[in-house]
């Protein structure tokens, strides 16, 4: 006898976005999968800038949109809590406008948000990333 699954395989579809960049990537959630947007950026060759992974340094700053009001925001992370405001106000201080939470998605550490079900679209800049 064989046991089977009922369970079916969840689909994450993350789209990332950037100056010279657009690429699709399509992700197969199974129980213990917890891939970050890092990872699969870096998986699919998406030259997101990063260096600690850990969620100190805010090098991997990302603007996540949500394609639908149906997909589930992600829950900040400790590192994002303390950090985010604090890049939030950095770049308005330069002029760039960001806001944490805008009708144009929130702002996020790739190397802490964990993908789940369902599609989003991943904003960064590609300006340092070799061309």
């Amino acid at each position: 006898m064989t046991c089977q699954s009922d369970a079916v395989a969840a689909t994450a579809t993350v789209t990332f976005v950037a100056e010279r960049l657009r690429t699709t990537a399509r992700v197969t959630l199974g129980a213990g999968v917890a891939p970050t947007l890092l990872s699969i950026a870096r998986q699919h060759g998406v030259p997101i800038l990063f260096t600690c992974e850990v969620g100190g340094c805010g090098a991997c700053l990302v603007r996540v949109v949500p394609a639908t009001d149906a997909t589930q925001p992600v829950a900040l992370t400790d590192s994002e809590e303390f950090l985010l405001p604090v890049l939030a106000r950095q770049s308005v201080s330069t002029g760039k406008g960001e806001e944490p939470r805008s009708p144009a998605g929130c702002l996020r550490l790739a190397c802490q948000y964990v993908v789940g079900p369902g599609e989003i679209t991943v904003a960064f800049s590609d300006a340092m990333a070799a061309g």
